[in-house]
């Protein structure tokens, strides 16, 4: 259905960190100084001009794969690349791009499937995995009500390409309110622990406040110790996780509360409470509510899809996936205070959420995001992949590399020689990116939910596998990114696998119905706002309640036809109301309306304005150019 919502990070440079610690230093969450409301200094925009002016192409590993989410290779010399399938299969690809025909793992009897929203979606390997044959996979869970669960099994014994029967080890089960928004890449650090995104649990705007609270597992990062069981739970707590060990309790009560006079059994009055030590009303206080989370290592996320470590620095990189306005990607460099805040919801990117709020509480955010683009022409949902450290193309050594599910572009971010952030866009390619993984090398690799045309549903799935590699060095004969845009109407969206658009992430699921099965369009326009024969025709189909597309791009200064076709149990409204331009019209189930539009360039965010609808999420974007 939607593509999906990702992680943040640090911006150096504009803030006054905490004083800066080792991975084990013992460090405690603490305040940064608090940022100015507009502060948005050192936060990059696209049109950057990175170092070296490097350029970069994909290869293709791999294709016929059914929806890909993410990568992962296993710490051994095998070469093997192991895909994660949405619907709950990890296929292997041998180091020659060979796809097994068995999986190394089926869930998918295990697996809630609501394509866009649910699914398989991490895996991470075990550091001594060549010794222990561990590994550990993230997914909602069918028989826990879509709950993410985190799990660990066993390679077989007798067979490195099949998981161990009957081996699993359940670690962590967090129950959500709602089915998106739920994160799930897993990540060993340089410290050996295992680290884990999770989405805020979903519904437009954090309902609940789970990303902003440190008594969910919601809207974080955690951090455990998968080789150490303690105090009950089947994994240990790093020491040095910012909210570990006792008295951690965030009491809403400042001091103690007001002493209770009553009445006891022998009808004497007096203050019961007095009587005790200070100490003991202090524990009793804090039975009073729960403790924080001890696994928490960052909070205030929305949907941290992709996040990744630096493997030659330790930097975290965290690409947070926004709600209605903005992408963010954040960094943290290595040895920095954990227990920071990420700002979601107060903050989408550097901008206050909702839009429509002048001021927010900036002060309790440690950080911004050190890059930023605005949804529209630039996309939806991003997707990051992590830092070159390959020994192939040392010209691409030290950029961090992103990708853009809607609009299919890549992206490079790195400072230049004055400290300063520089995002630029490198590459226009027709995938719709969903994940990534980095080799042992430091090569980066990238799945998608499209394959090239001559290959891929015939060969068993739409998805495919790629390589990033600087431009001179496409091996003769090698298979290389199609450029353009994505094209949308080749895949449903509800095929994207953990992806998740902003404009579109509460929609319901359900396959869009055959072409025959929708209304025909009607001979004449409802709203003409031009006249002509246009030169363009683009059709948006209305769903309960979603739109599909949630993106197009027409062309500027041209009259385009956009026929609205009602495949709904209900009445909705396309609205377009902005620059002078105002467009209304309403489409009954199984109808068709139309509209002819000229328009100057820019992005125009379109609504069903039914109650409720777009509130629900029932949005999207005209990208005019």
């Amino acid at each position: 259905m939607s593509p999906a919502r990702l992680l943040t990070a640090l911006l150096v440079g504009t803030f006054v960190l905490a004083p800066l610690l080792s991975w084990s230093d013992g460090a405690r969450a603490q305040e940064a100084t608090p940022v100015a409301p507009g502060d948005q200094a050192g936060v990059a925009h696209l049109g950057g001009d990175l170092p070296g002016d490097p350029r970069i192409q994909l290869i293709e590993v791999a294709a016929g794969i059914s929806n890909p989410v993410n990568i992962a290779f296993p710490p051994d010399d095998s070469g093997r690349i192991f895909s994660v399938g949405v619907e709950g299969l990890i296929r292997i690809v041998e180091a020659d791009g060979t796809l097994l025909p068995d999986p190394f793992l089926d869930l998918s009897d295990t697996v809630s499937l609501r394509p866009g929203q649910q699914g398989l979606l991490g895996l991470a390997f075990h550091p001594d995995y060549a010794e222990n044959g561990l590994f550990y996979v993230a997914f909602n869970n069918l028989f826990a009500n879509g709950a993410m669960t985190l799990s660990e099994f066993q390679v077989d014994p007798d067979d490195p390409n099949k998981a161990a029967a009957k081996t699993e080890r359940p670690l962590l089960v967090i129950d959500k309110p709602y089915p998106q928004h739920n994160g799930g890449t897993l990540r060993f650090g340089p410290d050996g622990y295992l680290y884990m995104a999770t989405g805020d649990g979903g519904w437009q705007g954090d309902p609940f406040d789970n990303a902003q609270s440190r008594f969910t597992l919601l809207g974080k990062i955690l951090r455990i110790d998968v080789d150490g069981a303690t105090d009950g739970r089947p994994y240990g707590i790093p020491a040095d996780n910012p909210f570990a060990g006792p008295g951690r309790y965030d009491n809403p009560y400042p001091g103690q509360p007001p002493a209770e006079t009553g009445e006891d059994k022998k009808g004497d009055k007096k203050n019961r409470r007095q009587e005790k030590d200070p100490r003991q009303i202090a524990a009793e206080n804090r039975k009073l509510i729960p403790p924080v989370k001890e696994e928490i290592w960052a909070y205030g996320f929305r949907n941290p899809w992709q996040f990744s470590f630096d493997p030659l620095t330790g930097d975290v990189y965290i690409a947070d996936v926004g709600a209605e306005n903005w992408e963010e990607i954040n960094f943290q460099p290595a040895g920095s205070t954990a227990g920071q805040n990420y700002g979601w919801d107060f903050l989408e990117a550097t901008h206050c959420f909702p839009a429509d709020i002048e001021s927010c509480p900036r002060q309790q955010i440690g950080v911004l995001p050190v890059a930023e683009y605005e949804h529209g022409f630039d996309g939806c949902a991003v997707i990051g992949f992590g830092v070159y450290r390959g020994q192939e193309s040392p010209e691409l050594d030290g950029i961090y590399f992103s990708g853009e599910y809607c609009s299919g572009e890549i992206r490079g971010l790195q400072r230049d020689a004055d400290g300063v952030w520089q995002f630029e866009n490198l590459l226009d390619s027709a995938l719709q990116i969903t994940g990534s993984g980095q080799d042992a090398n430091g090569d980066l690799y990238v799945s998608a939910v499209t394959s090239r045309k001559d290959k891929g549903e015939e060969e068993g799935g739409n998805g495919s596998i790629w390589k990033l590699v600087a431009a001179g060095n496409v091996p003769d004969g090698a298979t290389t990114i199609p450029l353009g845009s994505p094209e949308e109407g080749d895949r449903k969206p509800e095929k994207a696998g953990q992806t998740e658009d902003a404009d579109l992430d509460e929609a319901t699921d359900g396959d869009a119905p055959a072409a025959s099965d929708r209304p025909a369009r009607p001979e004449s326009a409802a709203t003409p706002a031009a006249s002509g024969a246009p030169a363009a025709e683009f059709a948006i189909d209305m769903y309960d309640i979603f739109f599909v597309p949630t993106r197009i791009r027409i062309p500027a200064n041209t009259d385009v036809r956009l026929v609205f076709r009602n495949d709904g149990t209900i009445v909705h409204n396309f609205a377009l109301n902005q620059q002078g331009i105002e467009i209304s019209i309403d489409v009954d189930p199984g109808d068709a309306g139309e509209v002819v539009v000229n328009l100057p360039a820019g992005n125009y965010k379109f609504v069903c304005n039914i109650p409720g609808h777009k509130q629900a999420g029932m949005t999207g974007v005209l990208a005019v150019s």
